[in-house]
C-alpha cells in the first residue's frame, strides 16, 4: 500500500494539532526512538502478512507477551446517534498507571472533555489511513503532563475484516519536556525523545 494515506493523515492531524493547540505530533516516517516500538511494528507487520493489516485475533497474548503492560486497544463503535466513539478493549498495567485503568469504558465518558477530540482524531486518522502512525504527545491525564510519550498506533481489523480497532503501544519518558519537543516541531524537525 502506498504511504500517501499515512502522509495525508499526518498532515491532517498536525494541522488540527496546530490549530487547536494540542501538545501532539503525528509522524508518518515511523522513525521510532524506542526499540520496543520498532519491535511492536515488526510484530504487527508479520501478523498482517500480505494483508493491509492484521485481524485483532492474529495478535495473541502469547505474541504480545512482552508488550502487554504497555498497550491499549481501542475499538471504534457507533453510538445511538451514529456518532463515532471508542471503547477501551484492553489496557495494560503500565499504560493504566499513567492513564488510569480505562478497560471496558467509553473514552468520551472517562477522558476530560477537552481531550476527546484529540483522542478521536488520532485514532480516526490511523483507521482511515489503514497504516501505522507514530505520535509524540504530552500526557495530559491524571496530572502526568511531565511525561512525553511516543506511540506506535497500529490499525487492526475485526473478525469481519473491517478496520475497527487501534492498538496503541506506548513508551512514556521524562527525558525531554514537551517544550523541547515543540522546539523540534517549530524548527521543522521530526521530534525525538532523545536528548
Amino acid at each position: 500500500m502506498s504511504p500517501l494515506p499515512a502522509i495525508n493523515a499526518t498532515l491532517a492531524y498536525n494541522a488540527q494539532a496546530a490549530e487547536r493547540g494540542w501538545p501532539s505530533y503525528c509522524d508518518a516516517t515511523l522513525a521510532f526512538d524506542s526499540a520496543e516500538l520498532v519491535d511492536m511494528l515488526e510484530i504487527w507487520r508479520a501478523a498482517a502478512g500480505t494483508r493491509a493489516m492484521p485481524l485483532r485475533s492474529d495478535l495473541t497474548a502469547r505474541l504480545l507477551k512482552s508488550h502487554m503492560p504497555h498497550i491499549a486497544i481501542y475499538e471504534r463503535i457507533k453510538s445511538e446517534a451514529s456518532r463515532t466513539r471508542y471503547r477501551v478493549r484492553l489496557m495494560g498495567t503500565a499504560f493504566a498507571q499513567v492513564y488510569g485503568d480505562l478497560s471496558g469504558k467509553i473514552v468520551d465518558d472517562v477522558v476530560p472533555a477537552a481531550m476527546v477530540p484529540r483522542f478521536h482524531y488520532a485514532n480516526n486518522e490511523v483507521l482511515d489511513a489503514r497504516l501505522p502512525l507514530r505520535f509524540v504527545s504530552r500526557v495530559d491525564m491524571q496530572n502526568k503532563s511531565y511525561f512525553v510519550a511516543e506511540y506506535a498506533m497500529l490499525p487492526l481489523m475485526d473478525d469481519e475484516g473491517t478496520p475497527a480497532m487501534v492498538l496503541s503501544r506506548a513508551h512514556f519518558a521524562t527525558t525531554r519536556s514537551w517544550n523541547d519537543v515543540a522546539r523540534d516541531i517549530a524548527a521543522g524537525r521530526v521530534p525525538t525523545l532523545k536528548n
